[in-house]
């Protein structure tokens, strides 16, 4: 019997991979049904950016992972992360894992962790927590039709500020280039550069992100971007990414609230780790207790289920402090079916 031979797939095996994941992951998937949209996610040149392991030249474990630096690969989130039950060795999955480790990132995360696999990562040194859940309501709207929210939940309010609109700017694709040396100054891990952060939010074939830049002096001095997600004629406005000095919350987070009750969407969410959690508060967030059954903020929308969920998380990161995380690091901000 022969043995598990493990390397990273080339992009020719793509069909091959994507069969996997409809037959050993889940059925009618659009990784394994949309090769487009297969390519976008993993493909890196004439590679894929998937671990995986062959036996009697069968597919029979892989491993997907993203680079949020395209230039220079500092930083890796783990994504699709599936063994054969069949496969005759129980520790192939962590075989996979350590093979990707070996090519030396600076750090390894992984958003959307399942129970499972906890126990797993705390074996291996990563840290495991969940990330916070935040929500700022719409005091407009009388009946939530994405969240429920009792009446003891209690609204705010907030007055916009003419001041903090001169300093911010709705970046597009020919001028957000403009200020590529902003990436650069990124201190926080993951590192995200210009080419990650354009292919990811700017060129994405289906979702349409806005992006947000806050200015000081002429100098950008943070990203926000935000999505719109809808459910029976309902929406929300939802942040899924964050850059930069988290200061300027000050000045978005006020914007942003005078763009959902012009725009009628139901509240705004913000689902992070590694950010300040007294500043996120004291700008007119809500913490999500997960067993607060007066307000549900739903994570999931294809499909939709109105419930809170926690979203695991782990890391392997030499300094803890500087991890951020965000609702689209990694996979977490995907189609998982075609409408």
């Amino acid at each position: 019997m022969s043995d598990n031979i493990i390397y990273q797939a080339s992009k020719s095996e793509a069909d091959e991979i994507m069969q996997y994941i409809d037959n050993e992951w889940k059925k009618g998937h659009i990784l394994a049904v949309n090769k487009k949209y297969f390519l976008y996610e993993y493909a890196s040149g004439n590679m894929l950016n998937f671990i995986i392991s062959r036996k009697n030249n069968k597919i029979n474990g892989i491993l997907g992972f993203m680079t949020p630096s395209i230039d220079v690969q500092k930083d890796v989130w783990l994504a699709l992360w599936k063994v054969s039950k069949s496969n005759g060795s129980p520790m192939l999955g962590i075989k996979l894992l350590k093979f990707l480790l070996n090519l030396n990132f600076r750090s390894v995360i992984c958003s959307g962790v399942n129970s499972d696999a906890i126990k797993i990562y705390n074996y291996l040194g990563f840290e495991t927590a969940h990330l916070n859940h935040y929500y700022l309501l719409n005091n407009k709207i009388k009946k939530f039709h994405i969240a429920k929210v009792s009446p003891e939940i209690p609204s705010k309010n907030f007055v916009l500020s003419l001041d903090a609109t001169k300093e911010i700017m709705k970046l597009r694709i020919d001028n957000i280039e403009t200020y590529s040396s902003f990436f650069e100054s990124n201190q926080s891990i993951p590192f995200k550069d210009f080419t990650y952060f354009k292919k990811r939010f700017l060129e994405h074939p289906y979702y349409d992100y806005e992006i947000f830049g806050v200015f000081f002096e002429l100098n950008l001095i943070s990203l926000m971007v935000v999505r719109v997600s809808h459910y029976l004629g309902s929406s929300c406005l939802r942040i899924v990414d964050f850059l930069g000095d988290e200061n300027s919350l000050l000045k978005l987070i006020p914007y942003l609230y005078n763009k959902m009750i012009h725009e009628g969407h139901e509240y705004i969410d913000f689902l992070c780790y590694g950010f300040d959690e007294a500043l996120i508060c004291n700008v007119g967030f809500s913490k999500l207790f997960y067993d607060n059954e007066n307000i549900v903020i739903p994570n999931y929308f294809e499909p939709f289920i109105q419930e809170n969920i926690k979203i695991h998380y782990s890391a392997l990161i030499a300094d803890l402090r500087k991890l951020r995380i965000c609702k689209a690091d990694g996979d977490q901000d995907r189609l998982n079916l075609l409408n």
